[in-house]
């Protein structure tokens, strides 16, 4: 996260933007001239997204160029704009939708027969639909509770948290190397 820091030097006020970032354990603090004197809340909040942005390309992405990782952002912007438009009701169908179609679409990758709908009875009204085996029906469950949990964890990615997914997606399916 970035946010706008004032410094008093030689008498003349200085705009700078700050990121703290964790790494390894550690915090790295960043900071970036923005100019002398007093800089509206509008202008300082553009001069923030545009660092973020910058912070955020700066990474190095073994797979991806700058400029796919830059349209990834741009496409990243445009999501959390339209989001914030919705109301809370909204939200939540949205959610539940794309929720209940991401756990479809991984699911039939994986060779699961559920249909769509059969995934929406299973996820959304808790309904088994005739036919389908025990473990397509844990799949499905397992893949919205996988998604809530990545949804509200606020943790750092680690390995910790990657056997905890993994625990999670086999819970019921296979016990033996679940988290493991």
């Amino acid at each position: 996260m970035v946010y706008h820091e004032i410094r008093i030097v030689n008498g003349k006020k200085q705009n700078y933007l700050v990121s703290n970032r964790r790494s390894n354990g550690k915090f790295i603090k960043k900071s970036k001239f923005v100019g002398i004197g007093d800089i509206s809340k509008k202008k300082i909040e553009e001069l923030k997204k545009e660092y973020e942005k910058e912070l955020f390309l700066s990474n190095k992405y073994e797979f991806l160029s700058k400029e796919q990782v830059n349209e990834i952002e741009d496409a990243k912007q445009i999501y959390n704009k339209r989001i914030k438009e919705l109301n809370k009701e909204e939200f939540e169908k949205f959610e539940n939708s794309f929720f209940t179609e991401l756990t479809y679409n991984s699911n039939a990758i994986e060779g699961s027969s559920l249909s769509i709908e059969d995934t929406s009875l299973i996820v959304n009204e808790n309904i088994a639909p005739e036919g389908k085996t025990i473990r397509e029906i844990n799949e499905a469950k397992n893949h919205i509770k996988a998604l809530e949990f990545i949804k509200n964890y606020k943790g750092d990615f680690s390995e910790e948290f990657i056997l905890k997914l993994h625990s999670i997606i086999l819970k019921d399916i296979s016990e033996r190397f679940s988290g493991k």
